[in-house]
C-alpha cells in the first residue's frame, strides 16, 4: 500500500489512519467511475502511445509545469500557517481527529486531485513528525 513506500512504521496507528483513508477515497474514485460507465460489456478505452517529447513546443511546456509544480510545493512547503496547523494536528493525532480532517475536505462532495494531493502531503508531513 502507499503507506510502505514513505513509512516503514508498519502496524504503528498511523500507517493504518493512512492505509484505511486513502483506500476509502479509492473506493470512492472507482465508484464515481464505474457508475460513468455507460456499458458493462464495453472494453476500457486503449491507453494512448506514447511518443517522445521531441519538439521545443513540447519540451517548453515540460519545463514550464515543472517550474509551476516547483514554486507550488515550495510555497506550500514555506507556509508557516499551513504547517502550523499540520504541527497544531500532531498533538491530538488520532483516528477520530484523523477522520474528521478527511470528512471536512470533501464535506461538500467535491473530490478532486488538488485536494487528494495536499491531504496526501498533509498526511505524510504529520505521519513524519508523529513518528519523530
Amino acid at each position: 500500500m502507499l503507506t510502505t513506500i514513505f513509512f516503514s512504521c508498519g502496524g504503528c496507528p498511523v500507517s493504518n489512519i493512512f492505509d484505511t483513508t486513502f483506500d476509502n477515497i479509492r473506493k470512492m474514485l472507482v465508484r464515481d467511475e464505474v457508475m460513468n460507465v455507460a456499458d458493462e460489456d464495453a472494453a476500457p478505452p486503449a491507453l494512448p502511445e506514447v511518443r517522445p517529447i521531441n519538439n521545443s513546443q513540447d519540451q517548453k511546456l515540460v519545463e514550464q509545469l515543472a517550474e509551476t509544480i516547483k514554486v507550488i510545493g515550495d510555497r506550500l512547503d514555506k507556509d508557516k500557517a499551513f504547517n502550523d496547523m499540520i504541527d497544531g494536528l500532531v498533538k491530538v493525532a488520532d483516528k477520530r481527529s484523523f477522520w474528521e480532517l478527511v470528512k471536512k475536505v470533501f464535506t461538500n462532495g467535491q473530490i478532486n486531485w488538488g485536494r487528494i494531493i495536499v491531504l496526501f502531503y498533509s498526511v505524510g508531513k504529520l505521519s513524519a513528525k508523529v513518528l519523530d
